[in-house]
């Protein structure tokens, strides 16, 4: 019984440190980076928006500055 237990172990442990390629040990990390090349841009343009339509909308109505503030980041 001891010798079955050991032997499954030692499969177990061969199969965890094993050496894997770099696309399956990183794949979870290169599809972050995948997703966090266009969502960073994406947020910052949108808080910038936001800021520049919440300064103008001091003295324009909301939706009015908001279109304004969209052109002059798209510029």
């Amino acid at each position: 019984m001891r010798n079955i237990l050991n032997h499954r172990i030692c499969q177990q442990a061969d199969r965890l440190l094993m050496d894997k390629p770099y696309i399956d040990t990183y794949k979870e990390l290169y599809i972050a980076g995948l997703v966090g090349r266009y969502l960073f841009p994406l947020a910052s343009i949108a808080t910038g928006c936001y800021f520049l339509a919440d300064a103008l909308s001091s003295s324009l109505p909301f939706w009015l500055s908001l279109c304004m503030a969209i052109s002059l980041v798209t510029l």
